[in-house]
């Protein structure tokens, strides 16, 4: 089933083999706002920097694999352009 939290985060943004990594790293992100919330309150300042740079090391992941997605997109429509021409893009991919 899948997550309404994915669906909030523009699930067409990530390739589908991405989109289960990526809804961890989001829980993780959630995850990690509570505890800072929490050591924030209680003063623990330290303990929340540490979640800080956890949540920052998910975001970069995250990031990542929107970048994944965007140069898949690329190549796809590299092919698309290449088939529409009549071109074989598997052929010119071994051509090299």
């Amino acid at each position: 089933m899948e997550s309404k939290r994915l669906v909030a985060m523009k699930k067409e943004n990530f390739r589908s083999q991405d989109k289960t990594n990526v809804q961890k790293e989001h829980d993780c992100i959630n995850d990690l706002q509570l505890e800072i919330r929490l050591h924030i309150e209680r003063g623990n300042y330290a303990a929340a920097e540490l979640c800080m740079e956890d949540m920052i090391v998910s975001m970069k992941e995250i990031r990542k694999y929107r970048k994944t997605k965007t140069e898949h997109d690329k190549m796809v429509g590299v092919v698309q352009m290449l088939s529409s021409r009549g071109l074989n893009a598997e052929l010119i991919m071994a051509a090299r």
